[in-house]
């Protein structure tokens, strides 16, 4: 492989990601912005946002705060986003 990488989170497949960004979200208590994650998981800001959409079609209750001190966080079952 061309610069292979140690790292956890350099190739890491979609759905195990998927499951990655849930448990990070689930173990945060504020919210956490797209380019975080994107930079965390080392994806783009896009593909983030697609993950992210990806969940939230999934039902998980994936929320959404805008302005300063927002970002995204995962939310009480039942919870959706808005």
């Amino acid at each position: 492989m061309l610069g292979q990488v140690n790292d956890s989170f350099s190739v890491m497949k979609r759905q195990a990601r998927l499951f990655a960004i849930a448990e990070h979200l689930r173990g945060r208590r504020g919210g956490v912005t797209a380019e975080e994650l994107a930079e965390r998981f080392r994806v783009s800001i896009r593909t983030m946002y697609r993950d992210l959409d990806e969940l939230r079609d999934a039902s998980l209750p994936v929320l959404a705060d805008r302005g300063r001190g927002g970002g995204f966080a995962r939310g009480r079952a039942g919870q959706r986003a808005a």
